[in-house]
């Protein structure tokens, strides 16, 4: 299939991951501009791009990509990295107007609808949870073979990184309304923010609250 040219709203970054092929990886998850749909950017490897090519959460990018033969799931496209580049950023100003105007027309009603499109494969949504209940924090495990860690230091010498980039110490019990109904879900997050918080000092976490969505 030949490579298509598209503007992407990104935003999701998902915690980056080792690969032998590429070292290291992040899939990025965002809405085509051009059909107002949902779509899965794979692989990226973020933290080796030209620092001008390195896009933020709710910036515009053009890429170019072609849908991927080996996931069936049809929000999944495959990258040209020496494509990338940065359109621009939509801002927060008047309630995050710029931002809201794209991402709420993809909003599904539930949670329970977006899981009623697997079957379809699709994979990708958003929704509103009525409310978040707490979120519960864990030590991560360290995983006993430490070889993709020290070959991203070694390839890319990029200093030091979560001890434990496989392991995201966060959790989030959530209440989620679907189908008239409200049933508790407990969600592994896995974008690259939320794993962030592995990296607080315990003492920065104790007060940490959860805020009505």
């Amino acid at each position: 299939m030949a490579l298509q040219a598209k503007q992407v709203l990104v935003t999701v970054m998902t915690y980056p991951s080792p690969s032998r092929k590429y070292v290291e990886i992040v899939c990025c998850a965002g809405i085509d501009l051009g059909s107002g749909s949902w779509i899965r950017l794979y692989p990226v490897p973020y933290r080796s791009l030209p620092s001008p090519n390195r896009f933020k959460k709710y910036d515009i990018i053009e890429v170019r990509c072609e849908k991927a033969s080996r996931d069936s799931r049809i929000e999944s496209y495959k990258v040209d990295q020496d494509s990338i580049k940065v359109i621009r950023h939509l801002d927060t100003n008047d309630n995050w107007r710029a931002r809201r105007d794209i991402v709420l027309p993809t909003a599904s009603s539930s949670f329970c609808e977006i899981l009623k499109r697997v079957r379809d494969n699709k994979s990708l949504g958003m929704f509103k949870p009525c409310d978040i209940w707490r979120i519960n924090m864990r030590s991560a495990t360290r995983p006993n073979d430490p070889e993709p860690a020290d070959r991203l230091l070694n390839s890319l010498r990029l200093g030091t990184l979560s001890p434990d980039p496989w392991d995201l110490p966060l959790y989030a019990r959530s209440r989620i309304r679907g189908q008239g109904d409200v049933v508790e879900r407990q969600r592994r997050p896995c974008p690259w923010a939320a794993a962030a918080l592995g990296l607080l000092p315990s003492s920065a976490l104790s007060s940490a609250t959860a805020r009505p969505v």
